[in-house]
């Protein structure tokens, strides 16, 4: 019998296993050669044809763009199509850059081909390949009728003239000049790559059969081992039964079995528990064993089981044993049914000495009472285990956790007023040794809302070191945390507003739709507003259309002063169209939307078109506010100066924002930079709109900080106007306009902070708002035959760079001032020893050297620290004829053409940083305390390693001057 059973379970293994595995293999063979490798080969062939046919198309862009110039009248139709014809021959592209693009024409007639020379110029109307197919005809006839398309035939192997082999080309015709330009690729390529593939796919499907095939084998293996084992098993569950009943009777928990009152089991635990051997306890009825005592809370559920009826409570309970002691214990009990009788299986423990501890806590309970009933914070005494509870609590406790009462706090377990598990099983880690330090912890009240507070803790412990309780102290630290948490986000929020900006409108809460009819009075309508405490009101006509909206402004502005207005209908009044935006919608087109239409309120429509919610300006401008790309963005998009000037208040704190959270000083440079920029052009935008476009060519420059992309918070005006030569006759009218473009873009750009130039170095002045030939002889004049001291006042001005207009004007003026330079070599000792005029404020004995700052103390000027670096720059570039003209860009450029060393590179560029960080620090702190930014430094406000770095730095400064004064005076003057 045991054999067939055996072979059985072997034929349904077969038919399980073995038959499944066998047909999975099978179909993943047939899978590989009946579908993926024709579909790899389908997709490799569509891949080249879709990136034939991409590289036709930008090969025939660059035709377009050479036609574009032609049309511009740039180039002549000759020229602009040598032009191309040069690119395109040039053009390689796939492995070893041979693969190539022709052009022949309508003719047909080969314009260009790179590898076949033989045919360029030749007519190709009776050219055949190999295999007779009139391979252009076709090519023409196809590009006629659908003005592109593939063509497949024999040609030479790229430049292998001795190799003909089958292609595929994509070509296009370009109409204008009619030409057909094309590219192709080799279907033995095509073939060659899909063999590898399909190669490298068998290879990997033979690794998974082989790998299935041990599988296999190691399924079959563990199943014999299984069967195996289940057959000792079998045999090992008869020996067990004696096992079991050796386990109960050694277990530690008394253990008995009870039908109709009477014993039919019972362990040795229980028996030596009440002090008898196992004969006398078998001889025990079991009310024998039980106390009567009815006041015991457990007595009734212990007599209900005695007497057989059902229960399966688990209760507290006492024992009486041989010599009539008292046990206090806990019984579990189970009721069983076993040959049509009922009875229990109980499940005995002592807890005799847990009662003892719990008599010890009682006798001081008063006590501890008395000492923390009028305490602030929670003290309490807690049980252990894992139903652990409060066994003592002060009312500060019961407030903390919000429970009615004392009692309703203790009968709750610990474990279920923790919010999370990981906090639970964190405190009880720390707590294992005896003592808990603080700790902060997430409860939950007895309401449901969560708090956070600082918890202590002290284990008490029996002789033996057992803990069996714990004292600690709760104090609620919800308000504290909170703060701590607001702090943060808001630091979170200042650090990524761009991102929520970018968020749809639904991830905002909205505020509810307060509807009014459009009958309605403008008192009624007040009232509604004040009664559900809104601003906004959506006003519908009969049809329940939305026709209108009704806003405080509006209110105010009818009703104050105008006692008539209260009764008449809101239609009077209200604001109309409705301004909706969807709520998928990004927050930023909110606002943008809201900007646009001078509201404050733009109604949010669900995907349906109805009307969800309202979303305010209060909602979204503290976000805005500290975003630099919205701030461009408000900038760009303003419709007057005076709102463009108000956007661009929020700069310096946008800037401050990104310096406490460590932006690189560059990046707030360029910042800075962008936003100047963008603001200057856009009021540029508003004068010529006023005064009528320019009378002629002209270019807004900009000098010095500006030009270098180096402003800070703190910045002047260094501007000027340089525009085209114009006959006598017409320089007063046109210098006239640019004058009073000059006043009124100047006067904007101060209203707007960038102050008036205190040299008056600006384009309302008439000196700087001349045309390109003045220009020009003020650089040769200041090369030439100016003064040291007059290289003083105007050596910003080799700084320059055009932010408005034609751009080819400063190149011109560089390109004249390189020229003069080259022949003027006196003029770089005068700049030189202009340049070594000021010094770092660093005294003899290595003190900084301050000056009286206002009321506050002394100080230096951390600008003028900056100068020598941004000289010894501008000196060098100048005499190297570099374009750039932003610091750290001049210095790059110098180290990369080795005229400095790695060392002296590194220095300078780490100075120069370090004191922009200082410089823009100082700046933003006095902005955080309400006052005006400034470019003095105390030396007492700086920590003690800040103090010497700039003495470093000062010091390396002057070594830097040394070497430039040795380079252009021949000098090593002491600084």
């Amino acid at each position: 019998m045991a054999e067939h059973i055996e072979n059985v379970r072997w034929q349904s293994f077969v038919v399980r296993i073995i038959l499944p595995t066998i047909l999975t293999i099978v179909l993943f063979i047939l899978a590989i050669y009946l579908f993926i490798v024709p579909t790899i080969e389908r997709n490799s062939m569509d891949r080249k044809r879709e990136m034939i046919q991409e590289l036709t198309t930008s090969a025939w862009n660059i035709l377009a763009n050479f036609e574009h110039e032609e049309k511009k009248g740039l180039f002549t139709r000759e020229e602009a199509q040598q032009q191309a014809m040069e690119q395109i021959k040039n053009l390689h592209y796939g492995h070893q850059m041979k693969d190539y693009f022709w052009i022949n024409d309508m003719t047909p007639r080969m314009v260009i081909h790179p590898y076949r020379n033989e045919l360029n110029g030749k007519d190709l109307t009776d050219y055949t390949d190999p295999e007779g197919k009139h391979v252009f005809i076709i090519m023409r006839d196809l590009v006629r009728q659908n003005g592109s398309g593939f063509v497949q035939y024999m040609w030479q192997w790229k430049d292998d003239e001795t190799r003909v082999a089958p292609k595929l080309s994509y070509v296009k015709g370009f109409e204008p000049w009619g030409w057909i330009i094309g590219t192709g690729i080799y279907i033995d390529d095509i073939k060659h790559e899909i063999s590898v593939i399909t190669k490298n796919v068998i290879h990997i499907s033979l690794i998974i059969m082989a790998i299935m095939s041990l599988l296999l084998t190691s399924i079959i293996i563990q199943h014999f081992k299984t069967e195996k084992r289940r057959s000792v098993a079998e045999k090992a569950l008869r020996a067990s039964e004696e096992k079991y009943r050796t386990l109960v009777e050694s277990a530690s928990e008394g253990m008995l079995m009870a039908m109709d009152g009477k014993y039919i089991y019972s362990n040795q635990t229980i028996a030596k528990l009440l002090g008898y051997n196992q004969a006398e306890f078998g001889n025990l009825r079991i009310d024998e064993i039980f106390a009567n005592n009815p006041r015991h809370p457990g007595y009734q559920i212990v007599r209900d089981f005695i007497d057989g009826k059902k229960t399966s409570e688990r209760t507290e309970a006492q024992l009486v044993t041989k010599s009539g002691e008292i046990k206090d214990v806990i019984i579990s009990t189970s009721d069983i049914f076993i040959d049509g009788k009922d009875g229990f299986i109980a499940v005995v423990t002592d807890i005799t000495t847990r009662k003892m501890a719990e008599k010890a806590l009682g006798a001081s309970e008063e006590k501890f009472r008395t000492i923390t009933n009028n305490l602030n914070v929670g003290v309490f005494r807690l049980s252990t285990g894992d139903k652990a509870r409060f066994v003592e609590a002060n009312p500060a406790m019961i407030r903390i956790f919000g429970f009615p009462d004392k009692d309703t706090l203790l009968n709750q377990t610990v474990s279920e007023l923790y919010v999370s598990d990981d906090d639970m099983k964190r405190i009880a880690v720390k707590s294992a040794g005896g003592t808990l330090d603080r700790e902060i912890v997430n409860f939950k009240r007895y309401d449901g809302t969560v708090f956070s507070a600082a918890i202590w803790a002290t284990a008490g412990k029996k002789k033996d070191g057992r803990i069996i309780y714990f004292d600690g102290i709760i104090d609620d630290v919800t308000e504290v945390m909170d703060r701590e948490r607001q702090r943060d986000r808001q630091f979170s929020e200042m650090q990524t507003a761009l991102l929520f900006l970018n968020q749809p409108i639904e991830t905002l809460p909205l505020e509810k739709t307060i509807e009014c009819s459009i009958d309605t009075s403008v008192i009624d309508a007040a009232k509604i507003m004040n009664r559900d405490n809104t601003d906004v009101l959506l006003v519908k006509d009969s049809t329940n259309k939305s026709v209108g909206v009704i806003t405080d402004g509006d209110m105010r502005r009818n009703i104050v002063g105008n006692s008539d207005m209260l009764n008449v209908p809101v239609s009077r009044i209200m604001s109309s169209p409705v301004v909706t935006v969807p709520s998928y919608s990004c927050i930023f087109e909110a606002g943008m939307m809201m900007g646009q239409n001078g509201i404050s309120h733009v109604f949010v429509t669900d995907r349906d078109g109805r009307i969800e919610g309202v979303l305010s300006s209060d909602s979204i401008v503290p976000l805005q506010k500290y975003s630099p790309a919205v701030l461009l963005k408000a900038i760009q998009n303003a419709t007057t100066w005076q709102e463009m000037v108000a956007q661009k208040s929020a700069l310096p704190y946008i800037i401050t924002n990104l310096i406490n959270i460590g932006a690189k000083p560059q990046h707030i440079n360029h910042i800075n930079t962008v936003v100047a920029d963008t603001l200057m052009n856009k009021l540029i935008e508003f004068a010529i709109e006023e005064l009528g476009p320019p009378p002629v060519k002209f270019a807004f420059l900009v000098f010095g900080s500006v030009a270098r992309k180096e402003q800070t918070i703190k910045t002047d005006q260094d501007n000027a106007i340089v525009y085209e030569d114009v006959p006598h006759e017409d320089a007063h009218s046109v210098q006239s306009y640019f004058m009073t473009f000059g006043e009124k873009v100047c006067g904007w750009l101060d209203a707007a902070g960038y102050y008036f130039c205190d040299g008056d170095v600006m384009a309302k002045n008439a000196k700087w708002c001349q045309p390109i030939s003045v220009w020009k002889k003020y650089f040769t004049s200041w090369v030439t035959t100016g003064t040291a001291e007059d290289l003083l006042q105007t050596k910003i001005m080799f700084d320059f760079r055009c932010t408005y207009g034609e751009y080819e004007y400063a190149s011109q003026l560089r390109n004249h001032l390189h020229e003069i330079l080259a022949k003027t070599p006196r003029f770089f000792q005068l700049l030189a020893r202009n340049v070594l005029l000021i010094s770092p404020p660093l005294g003899f004995f290595g003190n900084f050297v301050t000056v009286p700052v206002g009321d506050s103390g002394k100080g230096f000027d951390i600008k003028s620290s900056m100068i020598p670096i941004v000289d010894y720059a501008r000196i060098y570039a100048l005499q190297h004829k570099m374009e750039e003209t932003n610091t750290l860009d001049r210095l790059n450029e110098l180290y990369r053409r080795n005229l400095m060393s790695k060392q002296n590179y590194h220095e300078m560029i780490q100075a120069y940083t370090y004191l922009m960080q200082i410089r823009l620090r100082t700046q933003s702190e006095a902005i955080s305390e309400g006052n005006t930014p400034g470019n003095y430094i105390r030396p007492h406000d700086l920590s003690f390693i800040e103090q010497r770095l700039l003495k470093e730095i000062f010091s390396q400064t002057k070594n830097f001057q040394v070497r430039l004064s040795y380079d252009f005076t021949g000098q090593m003057e002491g600084i």
